[in-house]
């Protein structure tokens, strides 16, 4: 994992170093002054970015007990269909649908005109032999409580 920390302070060193030959350049007219100035402007870019990446988290969070799942529908707003095994159990069912609530929902999913976020999870049936054998297992609804400003989660499972 990179350390954003550690990367500020090389770069911000790097960015003096440049910064004095900048100024050294510009005094004594070198001729490559004005790249030392492009030099020393994106280091500042690079430093400020890597500053502001440390107050970034960059952590994956992983669900015990989840299980794998595939997205068969996304409408890119509000509702995300995953297809899971059907041998789950509760259990592995409730702390799947969580997985994919952390991998799938960000905020850019809610609208002014809806405030939730439903996925639902499905299978398919093996007693089934139709063209439409997928069983609903059970649905996730993360709903922004406009109140306190939070998110409730709403877990269903139907079998």
């Amino acid at each position: 994992m990179l350390e954003f920390s550690l990367l500020t302070k090389i770069t911000f060193g790097f960015t003096i170093l440049f910064l004095i030959l900048s100024i050294i350049g510009i005094i004594k007219g070198w001729k490559p002054r004005f790249q030392f100035i492009g030099i020393t402007s994106f280091l500042c870019l690079l430093t400020i970015s890597f500053f502001v990446f440390t107050f970034v988290p960059f952590t994956h969070k992983i669900v015990p007990g989840s299980q794998k799942y595939r997205v068969v529908f996304d409408d890119g707003a509000a509702q995300v269909v995953i297809a899971v095994s059907s041998k789950l159990n509760k259990n592995e069912l409730t702390a799947t649908l969580e997985q994919a609530s952390s991998d799938l929902f960000s905020s850019g999913r809610l609208s002014r005109d809806n405030n939730s976020f439903i996925i639902k999870a499905r299978a398919l049936s093996d007693s089934q032999i139709t063209s439409n054998n997928s069983i609903y297992l059970g649905e996730l609804d993360k709903t922004l409580n406009l109140t306190t400003n939070n998110f409730d989660t709403i877990i269903k499972i139907y079998k």
